[in-house]
């Protein structure tokens, strides 16, 4: 599977986007503070970090998929005329 610009451009924003939130988490000392509606937990950095790839994943994956789709639809609509 080749990759197109559009796609290494989205893939590295979020790769670095992610990589600051990696760097900015291990540097802290102790406990996360996560607030989850009106509470706020302590979560550890693992578990963070956890939630953290899995949050990434439902939200960038699916968006990736959806406009990978329109665009190849549209790349073979422009071949076919």
């Amino acid at each position: 599977m080749k990759f197109k610009t559009w796609e290494k451009v989205y893939w590295g924003i979020i790769s670095v986007l992610i990589v600051l939130n990696l760097i900015g988490t291990l540097f802290k000392e102790g406990d996360i503070p996560v607030t989850v509606g009106n509470e706020t937990k302590l979560v550890s950095k693992a578990t963070y970090i956890g939630y953290l790839f899995l949050g990434c994943a439902i939200i960038f994956i699916p968006i990736w998929l959806i406009v990978r789709w329109i665009v190849n639809r549209s790349d073979k609509d422009k071949k076919e005329n």
